[in-house]
């Protein structure tokens, strides 16, 4: 089932997934429950486990794997009296029953044998699950090696599968490095609440300085490493969008299987895959707020460890002349005695209230009837030279009218809004006449309820001024405006 929101149509997660599919990870003893689904894809159900029977395990080898893990837990209901006297097996088929009836498990009945397996919606999300609660290191080297050579097979024989799984590469790259800047926040916001200065420096070098986020991140910006091919996915991923005989190949591909027989559907899945790799230009964009972001975390962190070892040396010292004068046999006044480290003349000024100053009085000025009516004619003036996107696409359609098409020389009136309208419109066809995908996607997305094409891109004297020749048509269903 798919959900409309505000006319866009949204996949419906609870419909792949039992309605008390989250109930177990949900409940007092989650921690428990995730430890068993963890287990269980260990030695059963994931892909290192041996391989399952076609039709699943007897109930009693996972009743018994269960029953194996609860040994060494502490009991899941604390507040109930009667749980310790509960048999390990009968707490084990209370689990094995619960994992059945939310989903995670299928109990199935053959012959006279009950088995029990996962079913292929819930292994895929628990794998997912585990992926994002694992948190491993990324190596961008090796998936930007990957899409490069990918690339390279496209090129050479274009197939769109290969494209396909390339852009999907690179938008997960560059979200991952998009989004390590709030996982830097939050590091930043874990040091600051450890308790002592050691814990604070072990997070800070093991988690901060070391890489836990990309592995090799210092070696990012050398020429050497991958991600050194930027340049160059973007430059193939241009020349496959520009190139029709590359493009008229790889086109069926995605018509079959992104736009289920949909002509329309089928360019529109190619160009975002297209735009995809090209978005692959903006990483050094990423990776400069990413710099930005470290570079503060670690300024911080390295002012509290600084200051933590100033506070500790001058204590100690304090410390080793006490004891220094205790061993002598002499008597000692307190370690942290008056004057040492606080005392009356080290504390601050107190805090003096001062009067808050008035403010002074809002200078009033009064327009004479003549600066008033120049003021309105300068801002009539400006709202005449001025068409937003609203406008522009009223204008262009109240030309148009019923008619079949038009042409540049309709916008020839006397009207400012129409000198405007058409030097927008010479500027949109020249850009859908471009080769660039990208400067296309912009004509597109600005021609509004209407068909632009271009006649001639070359500059064309008008009654107005100069520029390309267009013609404007009437939409056509399941085709592009420009």
């Amino acid at each position: 089932m798919a959900i409309s929101l505000n006319g866009r149509s949204t996949a419906s997660l609870f419909s792949r997934l039992p309605t008390r599919f989250f109930a177990p990870l949900a409940s007092v003893s989650r921690e428990r429950y995730w430890t068993v689904l963890v287990e269980l894809l260990d030695r059963r159900f994931g892909p290192d486990a041996p391989m399952p029977p076609v039709q699943g395990y007897p109930v009693r080898v996972i009743q018994d794997d269960i029953a194996a893990m609860l040994e060494g837990m502490d009991y899941w209901d604390e507040d109930a009296e009667s749980e310790d006297a509960r048999p390990i097996n009968d707490r084990a088929r209370s689990v094995l029953n619960r994992l059945v009836d939310c989903g995670w498990l299928r109990h199935e009945q053959i012959g006279l044998v009950f088995t029990i397996s996962m079913p292929r919606d819930a292994l895929e999300f628990f794998t997912l699950l585990l992926d994002f609660a694992s948190n491993r290191t990324l190596f961008a080297g090796g998936k930007v090696k990957t899409i490069r050579l990918a690339l390279d097979n496209v090129m050479a024989e274009p197939k769109g599968d290969l494209l396909h799984e390339a852009a999907s590469m690179t938008r997960s790259l560059l979200e991952y490095i998009r989004n390590i800047c709030a996982d830097v926040r939050d590091l930043s916001r874990d040091l600051q609440s450890q308790d002592s200065t050691a814990a604070y420096a072990q997070l800070f070098f093991t988690d901060l300085v070391v890489g836990k986020f990309i592995g090799d991140y210092g070696v990012l910006r050398t020429h050497d490493h991958p991600l050194a091919e930027r340049a160059a996915i973007v430059r193939i991923a241009e020349e496959l969008a520009s190139r029709r005989d590359l493009y008229d190949r790889l086109l069926p591909w995605y018509v079959e299987h992104e736009g289920k027989g949909e002509v329309a559907r089928g360019e529109r899945a190619l160009q975002r895959d297209l735009t995809r790799l090209m978005d692959m230009a903006h990483v050094d964009d990423y990776l400069d707020r990413l710099d930005t972001e470290l570079n503060a975390a670690i300024r911080r962190a390295n002012t509290y460890l600084a200051y933590a070892v100033r506070v500790h040396q001058h204590n100690e010292a304090v410390i080793d002349a006490a004891l220094t004068r205790l061993l002598a046999g002499g008597d000692a006044p307190a370690p942290f005695g008056e004057g040492s480290l606080m005392g009356p003349g080290r504390l601050a000024e107190p805090r003096r209230q001062t009067a808050p100053r008035a403010p002074n009085k809002i200078r009033t000025t009064t327009m004479r009837p003549e600066e008033r009516a120049r003021l309105n004619l300068n801002r009539a003036a400006q709202a005449r030279r001025s068409m937003t996107d609203l406008a522009f696409a009223t204008l262009v359609r109240q030309k148009l009218g019923d008619a079949v098409s038009i042409d540049d020389t309709a916008f020839n009136g006397p009207d400012i809004r129409e000198t405007l309208a058409l030097q927008r419109l010479q500027r949109l066809a020249s850009l859908a006449h471009s080769d660039s995908l990208a400067f296309r996607l912009q004509a597109r997305s600005q021609a509004r309820g209407f068909a632009l094409i271009c006649i001639d891109n070359r500059e064309s004297e008008h009654a107005l001024q100069s520029g390309a020749r267009f013609r404007i048509e009437q939409p056509k269903r399941g085709k592009s405006n420009v």
